[in-house]
């Protein structure tokens, strides 16, 4: 079940209603009882780029709360746990499309081209 604070963040997340998916209830899972916030489900497209002078990866958000988000890629990639990355979050708006930033790190990679990762920082583009 959703807490008090995760239910306030999937109301005012861009998106609810939208093209992003925001539930309201959450799976319990090992995973989550690590996690130090849990997670909603919440379907948006991501941007991600690892150095500056490589390509970019896009991915597609599965769930996202206060620490990570897990990210599932349309194709195998060479995804290394400990890489720190920039994560760009494509959400729907009213007004247009808006994005958050993240600088983040691979914590641990799984099957189906997913990579779950940490959030480090945070730089909002409205």
């Amino acid at each position: 079940m959703v807490t008090g604070a995760e239910s306030e963040v999937a109301a005012r997340m861009p998106g609810a209603g939208g093209k992003g998916t925001v539930p309201t209830e959450v799976g319990r899972s090992a995973m989550n009882d690590r996690r130090k916030h849990e997670r909603i489900p919440y379907e948006a497209e991501v941007t991600v780029q690892f150095a500056p002078e490589e390509e970019h990866l896009v991915g597609r958000t599965m769930n996202i709360g206060y620490g990570g988000t897990l990210i599932q890629f349309p194709v195998s990639s060479d995804v290394r746990v400990g890489t720190e990355c920039t994560l760009q979050v494509n959400m729907p708006h009213e007004d247009g499309p808006k994005s958050i930033q993240f600088t983040s790190k691979v914590i641990h990679t799984g099957v189906e081209s997913a990579a779950g990762v940490a959030f480090l920082a945070m730089k909002c583009t409205l």
